[in-house]
């Protein structure tokens, strides 16, 4: 088992008033039971990542099992009980921490609302960590001011994990219904076919299409559509009717009327620019 950390007493200085890092360290590979129990919780903000293994923890009087890329905050006063067993070599970085901005950052990078997050794509934290140390340590000049730098980036990259995570999430829910537009995009597909091939109302797959994409699937479509006959138009000597056909459009007329909505040009107009 290896510990490591370092608090912030402020004797000999003024903490700074946005915020103040109290203490911060890691835990790594622990070979023995640990267990915190403070029912009351403590004055100030904690958060803990969990670099490998896992940690049971409670909420709302239930116990919760926190597996390795989770993000725990406990917010001042709210009960901290939680600990790691032998058998997992659990590893985890901690930080302590207050101040007039520490709110405002926890709710900027949207880390605030709940008591756990999944960020496990975050590899940062027990470098940011270990430099935060090393500043409470050495306390040269201008070193909180450092810190509160070094505590943005911890948080704002655990944020930014924990989006590109619930991102992955979606595109993988979304899918069956990218898959079937961007390989071939048909026509005469309604929101509610692509809907039913990721299993979800019609609702809820436009809520989530359009979080993912910013756009409606018959948007995004039609921008596939006019993507592949741009690269027909750049590449082959296809008359604008064999195009459209291929496609999946029987109107030339039609197709030359989407094709201009979207690019500002007429096909032959396109082509002509394109050198063909």
């Amino acid at each position: 088992m290896k510990l490591t950390q370092a608090r912030n007493f402020y004797d000999c200085d003024t903490p700074y008033p946005p915020l103040h890092i109290n203490s911060c360290g890691y835990f790594s590979e622990l070979d023995c039971d640990t267990h915190c129990d403070r029912p009351n919780g403590r004055n100030d903000y904690q958060i803990i990542y969990m670099l490998e293994g896992e940690m049971e923890y409670q909420t709302s009087g239930k116990t919760e099992v926190a597996p390795k890329g989770t993000l725990l905050l406990f917010k001042p006063h709210e009960p901290q009980i939680y600990g790691c067993n032998a058998e997992k070599r659990s590893s985890y970085i901690w930080v302590h921490f207050d101040g007039e901005q520490a709110e405002t950052i926890l709710r900027e990078c949207g880390l605030y609302d709940k008591n756990c997050y999944f960020a496990p794509s975050y590899h940062s934290g027990e470098r940011i960590v270990g430099q935060m140390m090393d500043e409470i340590r050495r306390r040269p000049t201008s070193y909180q001011i450092r810190l509160q730098g070094l505590f943005s980036t911890l948080v704002s990259g655990l944020s930014r994990a924990l989006s590109d995570n619930a991102q992955s999430a979606a595109i993988e829910r979304l899918r069956p219904a990218l898959d079937q537009i961007e390989s071939f995009p048909e026509l005469d597909m309604r929101v509610s076919d692509y809907a039913a091939l990721c299993h979800m109302s019609e609702f809820h797959f436009l809520h989530e299409f359009k979080t993912l994409t910013g756009t409606s699937p018959i948007s995004y479509r039609d921008t596939i559509l006019i993507r592949h006959a741009c690269t027909l138009l750049e590449n082959t000597s296809l008359l604008v009717g064999e195009i459209a056909a291929n496609l999946g459009i029987h109107d030339a007329l039609y197709f030359s009327k989407k094709f201009k909505k979207h690019v500002g040009l007429s096909p032959s107009q396109y082509r002509e620019s394109n050198g063909k």
